[in-house]
C-alpha cells in the first residue's frame, strides 16, 4: 500500500482527545510507577522529620530535595522517557496497527501530536502530583522552602521535556521497537563516544596528537546525559539557602527538546509507513546508519586487535591499518544484513565495502605522512604563552619532571625552534618508535664499559595558547640518543638548552614555594646517602638549628642562580656519573593557610611542600656551606655515582677512590653540628 502523508479530517484533524486519554488508560502502570518512585521525595521528609521530633530544618530538606535532582531524577528521567515513547509509538513498529492509526479521521500531524503529549503527560502529570504533595508535607513538617521545591520541579520537568522528546524523535527514525532502546542509548552518548575513537584514531597515525579542546567541547555539549550528570550538584547560595547549579543548563536542553519536537513532526509527516519492521525507517539514514556503523567497528576493533597482538605485530602504520579494515569491513557487512534483512549481501555489498576500505587507506597515509601539516608550529605571532612539560630528566628530584609555562618572547622563540625541530625529523621520530630497537641501554655509562650506544624514551607536550583564545596542544613521544648532542640544531640538543637554562632553574625546584606566595619557615633540611668510609654505609644527615637551615638555602640559591646546581641531564651518561651525588638535598617549607571550603566557611590547615635538590660536584657554595656546617667531612662524604659504582664493583683500590671533595671553605672548629641518623 502507498504510504500517505495524511488521512481525513474530522472534526479536529490536529488533535484527538479520545486517543489521548486511551493511551493514559492504557499505559497507567507507565505514569503510576513513575509517580510511586517520586512520592519517595516527600515520604523521606516525612519519615524524617517524625524521626528527627520535627527537628528537620529547611537547609537539611532543601539540601535532600534538590540532591534527588542529580543523579537520581536524571536517571528517572532518562529511563521513563524511553519507555513513554516506546509505549505510545508503538503502533509504527507494526504494518497492521501503522494502517489502522493512520486509517482514523485524523492528520498526521494530529497523530503525532497527540502520542507525544500523551507521553509527556506520563512523566509531568506524576511531576504535578507530588510537587502539591511534598508541598503539603513540608508545610506539616514546618519546613517550607518553595524555591528549592520550585528548582525541584523546574529541573525534573526539564529532563522530561528533553529525554522524552530526543526519545520521540528517535522512535521515528526506527521501524523496530527493539532498535528504539538501542538507538536512543547509543545517540546520548555517541559524540563523546565518537570524539574518544577519533582521537584514538588520531594517537594511532598522527604523530604529535594529544588533544583537540575543540572538538572536546563541541562532543560534550552533544551528549546531554553526560553534561547533566556533571552539572547536577547543590550548593550554598550568597545569600543564604541552597541551589541546583545545573538548572541554567537544564533549561537550555529543554529548549532543544521543544527543537526536537518540532523536527519530529517534520520527519513523522514523510515517513513511508510500510518500512514498519525495519531497522532504519527513514530511507536517507541507512547510509548514515550503514557506514557510520562500519566506521566505529574500524576503529574499535582494529585498535582492541592492535592491543591484544601488538606483541606480535611489527611497528608502523600498515598493520594497524589492516586490522582496521578488517574490522570495517565486519561492520559494514553486518549493517548490511540489518537493513537488507537477509545474510546475502556480499554481492551487493562489495562496491560500497570496497569504497569504505579505499576511505581507510586514504585517510591513514594522509593522517600518517602529515600532509595537512598537522605538525606545523604555530606562528609566533599567534601565540601568547606556552607550556611545555613532559621530558623527565636527571637527577631525580624536584626537577625531574620538567615543566614550565612561558610567556617571554626569547622563552616562546626556543620552544617554537623545538617544535619546528620536531617537525621537520618528524619521519625519523616515527621510524625510531616503529623500531624498538633492543641496542638501548639506561645503565650507567663508565669508561671502562664497551662502547654502546646511549638511548633515552620520553613525551613532550606543548601547550599553547593563542591570540584567538583558542589553545593547540601536541605530544610528541621521542626517542633521543647521546649521539644527537653533536648536532646543535637536532631536537636533543634543543631540548637540553631549554631544560638547562639558568634563569628558570630556581623556578622549577621553588615552585611549589613560590605558588604559595611566602612562606612562614624553612621547617626542616637534611642531605640522605651521605657515605661513611669507616662503616661503608649511607646515612642521612639533618640541619639542627633554623640559621643554619636558612644559611644552607641562600647557598643552594646562589649556585641555582650561577648554573652551578640543577644541571639537568637527558642521558645516564659518563658526565651525569661523574657529576652527580648520590646525595639529595631536601628542604621542607611550612605554612599556616586558609582556605574557603564549597560550603563558603574559612578554614585553617597547616601546609608543607618539601623540595629534593641532587647534588652536584659543581655547587661550590652549596658544599661550602655544608663543609662550614659540618654535614660532610671525613666521615660524611659526598659520593658521585661514578665512584660508588667502582667502590661497589669490588676493583683493586676502588675504594680509595671516594674521597671528600675540595673546598676553599675551611671546616668550623666547634665540631659538626648535625644530627645523624642510619638509614633503615
Amino acid at each position: 500500500m502507498p504510504s500517505a502523508t495524511s488521512c481525513s479530517k474530522g472534526p479536529n484533524p490536529w488533535w484527538n482527545s479520545t486517543l489521548y486519554f486511551k493511551n493514559l488508560r492504557r499505559f497507567w502502570p507507565i505514569w503510576g510507577s513513575y509517580g510511586v518512585i517520586l512520592l519517595l521525595v516527600p515520604l523521606t521528609f516525612l519519615l524524617t522529620w517524625l524521626d528527627r521530633n520535627s527537628s528537620l530544618t529547611a537547609d537539611l530538606a532543601a539540601q535532600d530535595l534538590l540532591g534527588f535532582v542529580s543523579p537520581m531524577g536524571l536517571i528517572l528521567s532518562a529511563v521513563w522517557s524511553i519507555i513513554s515513547a516506546m509505549a505510545v509509538f508503538s503502533y509504527l513498529y507494526n504494518s497492521r496497527s501503522v494502517q489502522l492509526y493512520h486509517a482514523l479521521p485524523i492528520r498526521r500531524e494530529g497523530l503525532y501530536l497527540t502520542g507525544y503529549l500523551s507521553g509527556l503527560s506520563f512523566l509531568v502529570l506524576p511531576l504535578a502530583a507530588v510537587f502539591l504533595f511534598t508541598l503539603g508535607v513540608e508545610a506539616v513538617s514546618d519546613t517550607l522552602m518553595l524555591w528549592p521545591l520550585l528548582q525541584w520541579l523546574i529541573a525534573q520537568v526539564c529532563f522530561a521535556l528533553f529525554f522524552y522528546s530526543f526519545a520521540s524523535f528517535c522512535a521515528l527514525f526506527v521501524g523496530h521497537i527493539a532498535a528504539l532502546p538501542v538507538f536512543y542509548g547509543i545517540l546520548n552518548i555517541l559524540a563523546f563516544g565518537m570524539y574518544q575513537l577519533i582521537s584514538e584514531l588520531f594517537r594511532q597515525f598522527v604523530y604529535g596528537y594529544y588533544s583537540w579542546p575543540a572538538m572536546s567541547a563541541l562532543a560534550q555539549w552533544l551528549s546531554p546525559f553526560i553534561v547533566l550528570w556533571r552539572e547536577g550538584g547543590v550548593r550554598p547560595g550568597e545569600d543564604g539557602g541552597y541551589f541546583f547549579t545545573g538548572l541554567a543548563i537544564t533549561l537550555l536542553y529543554a529548549q532543544a527538546g521543544l527543537a526536537l519536537a518540532a523536527l519530529g513532526l517534520l520527519v513523522y509527516r514523510t515517513r513511508p509507513l510500510e518500512t514498519a519492521g525495519d531497522v532504519v525507517a527513514v530511507k536517507w539514514v541507512r547510509p548514515v546508519f550503514k557506514y557510520g556503523v562500519a566506521f566505529c567497528a574500524a576503529v574499535t576493533l582494529g585498535i582492541f586487535l592492535h592491543e591484544l597482538f601488538r606483541s606480535l605485530l611489527p611497528g608502523g602504520m600498515w598493520p594497524m591499518l589492516g586490522l582496521m579494515l578488517l574490522g570495517g569491513l565486519i561492520g559494514y557487512f553486518a549493517a548490511e544484513m540489518l537493513l537488507r534483512k537477509t545474510f546475502r549481501v556480499f554481492r551487493r555489498g562489495w562496491k560500497g565495502a570496497l569504497a569504505l576500505c579505499l576511505a581507510l587507506t586514504a585517510s591513514a597515509l594522509v593522517m600518517n605522512n602529515d600532509l595537512i601539516g598537522f605538525n606545523r608550529a604555530p606562528s609566533r605571532y599567534d601565540v601568547v604563552s606556552v607550556i611545555l612539560d613532559g621530558p623527565y630528566t636527571l637527577p631525580s628530584d624536584s626537577a625531574s619532571h620538567f615543566g614550565m609555562y612561558l610567556t617571554e618572547d626569547e622563552d616562546i622563540e626556543a620552544v617554537l625552534s623545538l617544535h619546528r625541530a620536531i617537525a621537520r625529523d618528524q619521519k625519523m621520530l616515527i621510524e625510531r618508535n616503529n623500531s624498538r630497537p633492543g641496542d638501548v641501554y639506561y645503565d650507567v655509562y663508565l669508561p671502562d664499559s664497551p662502547g654502546r650506544t646511549l638511548a633515552t624514551s620520553m613525551t613532550v607536550y606543548f601547550d599553547y595558547e593563542l591570540a584567538d583564545g583558542s589553545r593547540l596542544t601536541r605530544a610528541y613521544d621521542l626517542q633521543l640518543y647521546t649521539t644527537d648532542l653533536d648536532a646543535p640544531d637536532s631536537v636533543a640538543s634543543l631540548l637540553n638548552s631549554i631544560v638547562n637554562d639558568p634563569d628558570r632553574m630556581e623556578e622549577q625546584y621553588f615552585y611549589a614555594v613560590a605558588e604559595q606566595d611566602a612562606f612562614d619557615s624553612l621547617a626542616e633540611a637534611s642531605v640522605n646517602n651521605v657515605y661513611n668510609p669507616e662503616t661503608q654505609t649511607y646515612y642521612n644527615v639533618n640541619v639542627g638549628s633554623e640559621a643554619d637551615r636558612n644559611a644552607l638555602l641562600s647557598a643552594v640559591r646562589s649556585d641555582l642562580a650561577a648554573g652551578r646546581l640543577g644541571r639537568r641531564y637527558l642521558f645516564d651518561d659518563q658526565a651525569r656519573s661523574d657529576t652527580c651525588y648520590l646525595a639529595d638535598l631536601n628542604l621542607t617549607f611550612f605554612r599556616t593557610v586558609t582556605e574557603t571550603d564549597s560550603y563558603g566557611q574559612a578554614r585553617e590547615h597547616d601546609w608543607s611542600t618539601t623540595v629534593t635538590i641532587g647534588l652536584q660536584s659543581t655547587a661550590t657554595d652549596t658544599i661550602a656551606c655544608l663543609e662550614k656546617l659540618g654535614l660532610i667531612d671525613e666521615n660524611h662524604q659526598l659520593v658521585t655515582h661514578t665512584e660508588d659504582y667502582l667502590r661497589s664493583s669490588g676493583e683493586p683500590g676502588a675504594a680509595d677512590t671516594v674521597q671528600m671533595e675540595e673546598s676553599s671553605t675551611e671546616a668550623v672548629d666547634d665540631g659538626p653540628q648535625a644530627e645523624v641518623i642510619p638509614l633503615d
